[in-house]
């Protein structure tokens, strides 16, 4: 596990990156990180993706209105 300063996620926001080593070959880190808000260690995403927006229900397969959290 590596700990990387300075990486954005998928929608542009910096935080703290993880990356990981390959088992199979050490010499060779993961082209991805896991991307955590510096300040409150929130999950924000990866580089990849973002994490937007997140919202509990009281049924299974129940919609919240956007934006609604």
């Amino acid at each position: 596990m590596r700990v990387v300063k300075n990486v954005k996620d998928g929608a542009g926001r910096t935080g703290i990156g993880l990356t990981y080593t390959n088992r199979r070959n050490p010499s060779k880190t993961t082209s991805g990180y896991w991307v955590f808000d510096s300040e409150s260690l929130a999950y924000l995403g990866t580089n990849r993706s973002a994490l937007l927006d997140v919202a509990v229900t009281d049924e299974k397969g129940e919609v919240t209105a956007v934006g609604a959290s």
